[in-house]
């Protein structure tokens, strides 16, 4: 399942087993409720780096699953994931993949697209990795994930009222120094 790029795994998170998806919520649970043992695991090796991407590209397609319980099971499962990479000082590789071409904000975005009742979820896995780059993020992360200056201002706009209930301090932090 984790070769060829991981492309079987994917495809299987995004359209489920014969579209049944209770098998991946249970995996993603599973999954869930170790995650401090996975993230000791990436701690231990010796590319750290190489080892959160792996891990990550393995998960990502969670995010763009057809069924909304496994996008909302792989919020949690990321934002768990994020508080530990914080707790193990594992913060920054994880903030450089999130930000990555084939990363993690390109998914959460495609998330909030395919399942907008998610939003919520979505922006708080953005807020964890994000949580020392919130700035970067908004001036300039987004932009580099929108095709125009009109796109870029309608995802903000679109982001802001669900950031806005998950994180009032953050977004009076933004609407002050960025926008």
């Amino acid at each position: 399942m984790l070769s060829n790029n991981h492309k079987y795994l994917a495809h299987v998170v995004v359209k489920g087993v014969k579209e049944e998806f209770d098998p991946i919520i249970a995996w993603l649970n599973d999954l869930n409720l170790h995650a401090n043992y996975l993230v000791s695991l990436m701690a231990k090796d010796d590319d750290k780096k190489h080892a959160m991407v792996f891990v990550h590209h393995a998960l990502k397609a969670g995010f763009i699953s057809k069924d909304s319980d496994v996008a909302q099971i792989t919020c949690m499962l990321f934002q768990t994931l994020a508080n530990e990479y914080l707790n193990q000082h594992l913060l920054s590789y994880a903030w450089d993949w999130f930000i990555s071409e084939q990363g993690g904000l390109q998914y959460v975005l495609n998330c909030i697209k395919r399942h907008p009742d998610l939003a919520e979820s979505a922006i708080a896995v953005i807020l964890e990795f994000g949580k020392f780059n919130l700035v970067d993020l908004f001036s300039h992360q987004l932009k580099r994930f929108t095709a125009d200056t009109k796109e870029y201002l309608h995802t903000i706009r679109g982001l802001l009222k669900p950031l806005a209930e998950v994180a009032q301090d953050e977004v009076n932090y933004l609407i002050l120094h960025v926008l």
